[in-house]
C-alpha cells in the first residue's frame, strides 16, 4: 500500500478513536454519580445506624444504673434489719433484759420488714406478710416470747437475703386485665420479674406511681427477651448475660 494511504487509515483511526471518547466519558461520569449517590445513601444509613445504636446502649447504662441503684437500696434495707436483730439478740441474752423491753423492738423490726415487701417486687408477698403477721399476732397475745421471736425474725431475714441474690422460676397468681390468674414467675433476685400466661404470653412487672402492675410484653424482641430467660432457669442456668425488658421502666 502507498504511504499516503497508510496515512489516510492512520488519521481515519485518530479521529474515530476522538469521536468516540467523550461518549465513555460520559458514561462513566453518569457511573461515578450514581456510584456517589449510593455511597452517600449507605454512609446515611451507616449514620442512621450508629446514632440508633448510640442511643440503645445509652438507654441500656440508664436501665443498668437503675437495676444497680434497686439492688442496693434493697441490699442497704436488708443489712439495716439484720443489724438491728443482731443487736435484739445481744440484748435479748442479757439476763438483766425484760420481754417487755425487747417486744417494741422486735415489732418495730417486723413493721420495716412488712414495709420492704409492700414497696418490693410483688413476688409471694401476701405469703411473707403472712408469716410475718403470724409472728407479730403471737407475740402480741405473749404466745410467743420475745427472745424467740427475735430467732423467728432472724430466719426471715436470712430467706430475704437470700431472694435476693438467686433467681428461679415460680407459680402465684397475679392480676392481669383486671382478673386474677395463676401464672409461671421467673423472679430475678428481687429486682425483676417475668410471667408467662398461658402458652404465648408473656409478660413483666412495671413500676408505676400506683405501685407495681402485671402488664403483657408485645413487643417481639422483650417476648424472645423473656422466653429465653425461661427456657434458662428450666435448664438450670442461673448465670450468665441476659438481656431482659426493664422492670423499672415503667408500664408499656
Amino acid at each position: 500500500m502507498p504511504f499516503k494511504a497508510l496515512t489516510s487509515v492512520a488519521m481515519l483511526t485518530v479521529a474515530l478513536n476522538s469521536y468516540s471518547a467523550p461518549t465513555n466519558v460520559d458514561e462513566l461520569a453518569s457511573n461515578l454519580i450514581q456510584l456517589r449517590g449510593e455511597v452517600e445513601e449507605l454512609q446515611a444509613k451507616l449514620d442512621n445506624k450508629q446514632e440508633t445504636h448510640k442511643n440503645r446502649m445509652a438507654s441500656l447504662a440508664v436501665q443498668s444504673a437503675d437495676l444497680k441503684s434497686q439492688l442496693q437500696r434493697n441490699d442497704m434495707e436488708l443489712k439495716q434489719l439484720a443489724v438491728s436483730l443482731t443487736q435484739a439478740q445481744k440484748r435479748a441474752s442479757q439476763d438483766s433484759i425484760q420481754g417487755t423491753d425487747l417486744k417494741p423492738l422486735v415489732l418495730n423490726a417486723i413493721a420495716q420488714l412488712k414495709q420492704h415487701i409492700a414497696l418490693g417486687l410483688p413476688f409471694k408477698a401476701q405469703q411473707r406478710l403472712a408469716l410475718l403477721n403470724e409472728i407479730s399476732d403471737q407475740l402480741e397475745l405473749d404466745l410467743l416470747p420475745a427472745h424467740k421471736a427475735v430467732n423467728r425474725l432472724w430466719a426471715f431475714v436470712d430467706d430475704e437475703i437470700r431472694l435476693s441474690r438467686e433467681s428461679g422460676i415460680y407459680r402465684q397468681p397475679i392480676k392481669l386485665g383486671g382478673s386474677e390468674r395463676l401464672a409461671d414467675i421467673a423472679r430475678v433476685g428481687l429486682v425483676g420479674l417475668y410471667f408467662q400466661s398461658g402458652e404465648n404470653e408473656f409478660g413483666k412487672v412495671s413500676k408505676t406511681d400506683a405501685g407495681w402492675i402485671f402488664n403483657i410484653v408485645h413487643e417481639d424482641k422483650q417476648v424472645n427477651q423473656i422466653k429465653a430467660l425461661f427456657d434458662s432457669l428450666k435448664k438450670q442456668i442461673r448465670s450468665g448475660y441476659f438481656q431482659l425488658p426493664n422492670s423499672l421502666a415503667g408500664a408499656l
